[in-house]
């Protein structure tokens, strides 16, 4: 009997040390994010073939994961089930999210989605304003070169999707079908450490940062007048992220970002 719980609590030691190694989020680290800090770009060079009113290049097609889109734009019904809920932030409207079966990323993982339903409460001065605002932001943002999340607005459909909302309608009970909502896909990897999900950076702060590290005045100035322009007055941290457009894994299995991929924007 002694030696077979010997054996157990050996083997129960191996399984800690491989299980966790496997099952492990990748993340970045304290290094990684200062890199960010250092070198992350507010712009380049726009696309000359984006579409604005499609959202994508034509030639090389749709970020994967995009809703469906008709000739002219038009974002098709969109269905889903609910995902993990995400961090609440310190926004007052609500918000859910989701993710449709088959629909990964190249590390396999589902693609999450952030719906942002077009009706707070049930009288229309409770209307969430802000859904045609970010989907418009984040169309000329793109075609003018800075950075921005993906935006479209569609009738959205999630049975459970309760279970994910990150706060309650203003006086009326959750719908599973949100007609004229926004979805959002966010832009890239937030870079953050070891995955503590605090990927944001106070704007002016960033700002000098980047500046004394040597990131070109032009392109600094131009984004200050972008977001005088889009109105961004909503200055608060949790709105300016740091993120990584292409990532790969050390031999330790942490994440880096690639040269020239990590980026600050605002996340509308």
């Amino acid at each position: 009997m002694g030696k077979l719980v010997q054996a157990f609590v050996l083997v129960t030691f191996l399984l800690g040390l491989t299980l966790p190694a496997a099952a492990q989020k990748a993340c970045f680290t304290s290094e990684a994010r200062a890199q960010a800090e250092r070198t992350a770009r507010v712009w380049q060079q726009p696309d000359p073939g984006y579409d604005p009113v499609l959202g994508y290049n034509q030639t090389g097609g749709p970020r994967p994961g995009s809703p469906a889109v008709n000739s002219d734009g038009r974002a098709k019904p969109f269905n889903c089930v609910a995902a993990k809920k995400g961090n609440e932030g310190t926004g007052t409207t609500p918000k859910f999210y989701c993710t449709v079966a088959g629909v990964v990323d190249n590390d396999g993982e589902a693609i999450r989605y952030k719906i942002k339903p077009h009706f707070k409460g049930q009288s229309k001065d409770k209307r969430n304003g802000e859904i045609y605002g970010e989907f418009l932001t984040s169309r000329f943002s793109k075609a003018l070169g800075f950075f921005a999340d993906d935006e479209w607005v569609a009738d959205v459909t999630c049975p459970d999707c309760e279970k994910s909302l990150n706060k309650g309608f203003q006086g009326a009970p959750f719908s599973p079908f949100q007609t004229a909502a926004g979805i959002e896909l966010g832009l890239g990897n937030g870079i953050d450490v070891d995955c503590n999900n605090k990927d944001s950076a106070a704007l002016g702060e960033t700002l000098s940062k980047l500046l004394q590290a040597g990131s070109p005045r032009a392109e600094i100035d131009a984004f200050k007048l972008w977001l005088a322009f889009i109105d961004h007055g909503d200055t608060k941290a949790d709105n300016q992220k740091f993120s990584c457009l292409d990532s790969k894994k050390n031999a330790d299995g942490s994440l880096m970002c690639k040269p020239g991929q990590a980026v600050y924007y605002v996340s509308v």
